[in-house]
């Protein structure tokens, strides 16, 4: 793995485990609850977005490769820290094996890039950059949807 390689690889690392250390601060049901705030997503469903995003930039736009994905349904996923974390270890492989794989002449390399604003070329390097920023991303809101979690009222019976 280049050194540049090997700093992506890092900051995916890092931003990961900044997402568990939100979610296992968390009781298990916090995962799944909605926030009860309008067009938020569940912490569970932020998590598994931003693997599954990652690895489809990585996969597709990075390697070249093709991966079926239902992005959608992406926001709709629930489940547990340990299907979580499974999630995210697949993830990391995919990006390890990915990044392995480029030799130093190939950051500079554009690749087209199918948003929905239309088709954009970008280098590799750019790729690389907008996966650790979009991850970061999604702990930030991870991190909010903490805060409102702990900070909900709570109900409390009449006497």
């Amino acid at each position: 793995m280049t050194p540049e390689g090997a700093s992506y690889y890092l900051y995916l690392q890092l931003a990961r485990d900044g997402l568990f250390k939100e979610m296992e601060a968390l009781p298990e049901g916090a995962l799944n609850a909605p926030l009860g705030v309008p067009e938020t997503n569940t912490i569970y469903a932020s998590a598994f977005h931003a693997a599954s995003a990652t690895e489809y930039w990585l996969g597709v736009y990075v390697a070249g490769g093709a991966i079926d994905r239902d992005r959608s349904a992406e926001f709709r996923s629930s489940g547990d820290v340990a299907s979580l974390r499974a999630r995210w270890d697949r993830c990391l492989q995919t990006c390890r094996k990915t990044i392995e794989g480029l030799a130093a002449t190939e950051y500079d390399t554009i690749r087209s890039v199918n948003l929905t604003s239309g088709a954009d070329r970008y280098s590799v390097r750019d790729c690389l950059l907008h996966v650790v920023e979009h991850v970061n991303l999604h702990l930030g809101h991870i991190q909010i949807a903490r805060q409102i979690w702990e900070h909900r009222p709570t109900v409390t019976s009449a006497v």
